[in-house]
């Protein structure tokens, strides 16, 4: 689930962050097995929109991001 939302799926920045978008807001879809080995579809939530106050969350005045070995710190 975690491997899904952080690998790029495309070069285009807006398309990228409208998938990232996408599984922050409808879930991750993901396969699990049950206890009788059954396969399963079901969709991981990455937030709990319905309790936030089950989430984590962190606030930060300054992020570098790493890319390309470019380091760019962007306006939060």
């Amino acid at each position: 689930m975690v491997a899904t939302a952080r690998r790029a799926e495309s070069a285009d920045l807006l398309a990228e962050n409208w998938r990232v978008h996408g599984l922050v807001t409808n879930g991750v879809p993901v396969e699990r097995r049950t206890a009788n080995s059954e396969s399963r579809h079901d969709v991981a939530q990455l937030v709990d929109f319905d309790h936030p106050g089950r989430n984590d969350f962190v606030v930060v005045n300054q992020i570098s991001v790493e890319q390309d070995q470019k380091v760019r710190r962007p306006d939060v």
